[in-house]
């Protein structure tokens, strides 16, 4: 189902209808929170409070892995935190955002009921919660709870702005791939509210030495087949570094599609990059995973993982990721024999 755009102002008319049930709120974000999740979920804090006056908390399961996510919610003082089983008990009503009920990436209790939910993603059941706002068509769920502060009439503090602006770029490779109109719209009219210094810190943030010892290791072992370039990284300290490496790869000169998977935990986690329009990669990925685990995304971005079983051998974890590639291959079109190179594995 393809949502079409809804009025900007609806979300406001909910809080303003229904801000009185609905407080406290517990605000969800999926795993390990990227600059989408954690920034949606700080404007709908802001909206609740200054709407509806609902007191509100941000939780999340996981940790915050990336350098620029650890540093875009210390600068602007995002006030999110690992979630706690007190956290559930203590509230009745939940706002999930950037995730939807039937996925499996966030930490609510299996069965939980959900009051909101805000998202971009691809429904793969139907939406079940007393409001929701799905808007498949957008690159960022950030765009939603920007159009609706826009519509609210409400001052936009700059920490809110800068956490808004960077996670529309963030999510759609900016603006590049898998932007809409309504998100470039949205950016474009939040940026002169922007903390500018800070979106600088966040976008070139300090890394801790570990990063460019993953960074040299990924390069060594890349493999390219024609337009496609991928790397198994194995075991990793974060679920969110295939993410950020197939970024890095995608930006090599003629490369069209990049794979990257990585290790941890029991989950063997995939992100998938393209600069095709089509197929799209939460389509390819959500094939891939088919019955073995979950996955999620959009036109060009997609990110998911598989469930291994515990104390599995390296051989039995490398099958896997040279299985996922294969079928990986066939399923935008390879024919052809596979062989890989490996460019920079002297460099």
């Amino acid at each position: 189902m393809n949502h079409k755009p809804e009025r900007s102002d609806r979300l406001v008319d909910f809080f303003v209808n229904r801000g009185k049930e609905i407080s406290p709120l517990l605000i969800v974000t999926h795993n390990f929170p990227d600059p989408d999740a954690m920034a949606s979920a700080f404007a709908l804090m802001h909206l609740a409070r200054e709407l509806a006056g609902i007191r509100s908390r941000i939780v999340y399961g996981g940790f915050i892995g990336r350098a620029e996510n650890q540093t875009m919610a210390s600068v602007l003082r995002i006030p999110l935190g690992p979630a706690m089983d007190r956290d559930f008990a203590g509230h009745k009503h939940i706002a999930l955002v950037d995730a939807q009920p039937s996925f499996t990436n966030h930490c609510l209790p299996k069965g939980r009921e959900v009051t909101l939910v805000i998202d971009h993603h691809r429904e793969t059941r139907k939406v079940r919660a007393a409001a929701a706002f799905v808007q498949e068509s957008y690159g960022a769920t950030a765009t939603i709870l920007a159009e609706s502060l826009l519509a609210s009439g409400l001052s936009i503090p700059a920490r809110i702005a800068t956490a808004l602006v960077y996670a529309i770029g963030s999510e759609t490779q900016n603006l590049a791939g898998g932007a809409a109109s309504r998100d470039i719209q949205a950016y474009v009219a939040l940026f002169p509210h922007c903390d500018y210094r800070r979106l600088g810190e966040i976008q070139h943030p300090v890394r801790h030495p570990s990063f460019f010892f993953i960074l040299s290791k990924a390069l060594r072992q890349t493999f390219t087949f024609g337009e496609v370039m991928g790397v198994h990284l194995g075991n990793i300290p974060a679920p969110d570094v295939p993410a950020q490496i197939a970024d890095l790869l995608l930006t090599h000169e003629g490369v069209k599609w990049v794979i990257c998977t990585g290790r941890f935990g029991n989950h063997l986690f995939i992100s998938l990059r393209t600069r095709n329009p089509r197929p799209h990669a939460d389509q390819v990925l959500l094939q891939l995973v088919k019955n073995k685990g979950s996955a999620g995304g959009h036109g060009r971005i997609a990110g998911g993982s598989i469930t291994m079983e515990e104390g599995l051998p390296d051989h039995k974890w490398a099958e896997e990721e040279t299985d996922l590639t294969v079928r990986f291959l066939r399923r935008i079109g390879c024919r052809e024999t596979i062989t890989f190179h490996y460019p920079f594995a002297k460099a």
